[in-house]
């Protein structure tokens, strides 16, 4: 491998790790808006940049790092409950050292995780998928139907602990049904706008 390639490697890299913090969420929620406009108006001529192509790589990474919201329930529940315990640590290091403790990390909050959860997928993890969803030749509807499936889970959690396990999942079947027909409608209007 030559310098040149090394050095670009490394800022690929960097950028591409910075681009999970979510702290850059509404930046690359913005900028992949705009690149999205750009691909439609191109009507599937290549326009993209190596800049645009680099920034692709960057959100593939962003929503890999989010993705556990999109599995199904049975990988995700599992997912979400050690990320809470990893925040929860993380809070107790931080008020060990004198720091603020964000109410999500600090297990002495009444925050339930259905709420920790609810609120993630619906200030992070759907505005970018949604957006991804947008980019042309993009095949991960299964994603979005897990997504909707899991905050509609979320949503019902203390109401269906009074549910039989059978009228739950006839309940996420038609919530996922109604999904995919909303995804199919909106895909064929944007074929036809092609």
């Amino acid at each position: 491998v030559s310098q040149v390639e090394a050095k670009m490697f490394r800022h690929l890299a960097i950028m591409t790790i910075l681009a999970t913090d979510n702290a850059e969420h509404n930046n690359i929620l913005s900028r992949l808006g705009t690149l999205v406009r750009k691909l439609r108006k191109s009507q599937g001529t290549k326009v993209s940049t190596p800049e645009d192509d680099s920034f692709i790589m960057s959100v593939a990474l962003h929503a890999a790092d989010i993705s556990s919201s999109a599995k199904p329930w049975r990988l995700y529940s599992q997912w979400s409950e050690r990320v809470c315990v990893e925040f929860r640590l993380q809070g107790d290091m931080e008020r060990d050292l004198g720091l603020p403790v964000l109410p999500f990390m600090d297990r002495n909050s009444n925050e339930p995780i259905a709420g920790i959860q609810s609120g993630f997928i619906k200030a992070i993890c759907l505005p970018l998928y949604e957006k991804i969803f947008e980019l042309p030749n993009t095949q991960m509807e299964h994603a979005k139907l897990h997504i909707l499936s899991n905050l509609e889970t979320w949503g019902s959690t203390a109401k269906e602990r009074r549910i039989d396990p059978e009228a739950r999942e006839k309940k996420k079947k038609l919530l996922v049904k109604k999904a995919l027909r909303k995804f199919t409608s909106s895909t064929k209007k944007y074929q036809s706008t092609e």
